[in-house]
């Protein structure tokens, strides 16, 4: 499954005029991993429109003073 899901990073990115990966430390991409594990045990469709999910919060509020402070 990962395999395609880089083959179409890879051919869409030639859509963009400006475009850049960068590689997050793990330590300060807790937020994501926490993100991944809840939506791995969901049995329905969830939906992020604006606010943070309560139980991930303070996760990515780490995850922010670990990024400022590398």
């Amino acid at each position: 499954m990962i395999d395609n899901i880089i083959n179409e990073i890879q051919r869409k990115r030639f859509s963009f005029i400006n475009l850049s990966f960068e590689f997050t430390p793990r330590k300060t991409n807790e937020a994501m991993h926490a993100l991944a594990t809840r939506g791995y045990n969901l049995t329905s469709p969830f939906y992020w429109i604006e606010e943070v999910p309560m139980e991930v919060e303070p996760t990515m509020a780490n995850d922010q003073r670990s990024f400022l402070n590398r």
